[in-house]
């Protein structure tokens, strides 16, 4: 992804991560300049990336990515089309798809439609709402996909559990309804964030809902030697919050990416206690006694997805033992891993390390099914309202 400096002089340094495109609009706004935000809104066959990546242009650069290449290209140029066109009556929103072989010669095969649109900062009512969600206020953004839809505020929607910004104009009480029922069925499903809709016999999406706020998944790191510091480079680039737990400050970098949470403490136990369900837990620290204390009040808790242990099978052999006598089940100890990582992956050196986690986590987060497009809660709720269709290819 290219993340580079941008407007001249002015340096904006960001890190790619799924809210790198939210802090380039809060930065554009406050630098009061227009830019095009671009969304990949369908996709059919096979494609470079997933309905909802974006892609922020400015007259000088671009951040994030929709999946490269000539695609990539063609977007970019389209949107600095209409930024230079602003004032000449342009319209100032293009909904329009690109077959990756016929129309830029990639190999994909399959075709993609992308949603473009010109942002001044007055247009940034919604902006605000969505930088919350980083603090796990959880809410629905719903964009209109009509190229002719007037404002900014007659585009957009933002939907929280107890309040709702803007407006969409035809169509504002389906898809309300739509995005409440997606915020409650995120508390207790892994959803596919990004629902388009479309009108019956009109192949063109007609609404994009997104869901922010709630991470798919979080990760409780124990740890902070040179392997923690190794899985925190790979983990940091991953769509997920991580808690990086260590007693020693002088361990820590200076600088970690804006998923990661530094935290000081030797109260390791109570933070087991207070964390969420179906937390991933890495286990890395510098005394095999606490590491053997952590991974029984895990493993006691017995509600988390994932409890990696760093070390070799004799390790593992030594901990099952003492496990037993401490009363846990054999059953229980079942679902500690260690040694972590995939077995193709076999290095021990950190890199190698840590991209063998972050293998095997992201297998994990497959397995279990997290943001799957088919999945049939998103599918048996979007069907019941009959005034809009999901399509089968989106």
């Amino acid at each position: 992804m290219p993340f580079r400096t941008f407007i001249q002089h002015d340096t904006l340094v960001l890190r790619p991560t799924m809210n790198t495109w939210l802090a380039v609009l809060e930065s554009m706004k406050d630098r009061r300049m227009a830019c095009a935000l671009v969304v990949l809104v369908r996709t059919t066959g096979s494609t470079p990336r997933e309905v909802g990546a974006k892609m922020v242009v400015t007259p000088f650069d671009y951040f994030g990515s929709i999946g490269g290449g000539a695609l990539e290209y063609e977007a970019i140029d389209q949107a600095r089309r209409m930024l230079r066109a602003e004032g000449n009556q342009q319209p100032k929103r293009c909904l329009r798809t690109w077959h990756l072989g016929a129309d830029v010669g990639q190999c994909c095969g399959g075709a993609c439609t992308l949603y473009l649109e010109i942002l001044h900062p007055v247009d940034h009512f919604w902006l605000n709402h969505l930088m919350k969600c980083r603090n796990n206020e959880p809410c629905v953004l719903i964009t209109s996909l009509d190229s002719q839809n007037g404002s900014d505020r007659q585009g957009k929607m933002i939907v929280t559990t107890h309040h709702v910004e803007g407006s969409l104009g035809a169509g504002q009480e389906s898809m309300l309804d739509h995005a409440r029922t997606l915020l409650k069925s995120s508390v207790n499903s892994n959803m596919n964030p990004h629902v388009v809709f479309r009108k019956p016999g009109d192949q063109s999406p007609a609404y994009l809902l997104e869901l922010y706020g709630l991470n798919p998944f979080r990760l409780i790191l124990f740890g902070a030697g040179h392997v923690g510091k190794a899985i925190i480079g790979v983990i940091g680039g991953l769509t997920c919050h991580v808690t990086w737990i260590d007693a020693r400050p002088e361990m820590f970098p200076v600088s970690v990416p804006p998923n990661v949470e530094k935290v000081v403490t030797e109260q390791y136990v109570e933070i087991i206690q207070e964390t969420h369900p179906g937390t991933f837990f890495l286990i890395m620290t510098h005394s095999h006694p606490l590491d053997l204390e952590l991974c029984e009040h895990i493993l006691k808790r017995g509600d988390f997805r994932y409890l990696g242990l760093i070390g070799s099978k004799s390790k593992r052999t030594r901990f099952e033992k003492r496990l037993l006598q401490k009363g846990l089940r054999q059953e229980e100890i079942k679902r500690l891993i260690c040694p972590i990582g995939i077995p193709e992956i076999s290095g021990k050196y950190p890199g190698a390390i840590a991209v063998s986690v972050a293998a095997q986590i992201l297998q994990q987060l497959n397995t279990t099914g997290t943001f799957s497009e088919e999945s049939p809660t998103m599918q048996s709720f979007i069907m019941q309202e009959h005034a809009y269709q999901y399509p089968k290819s989106l």
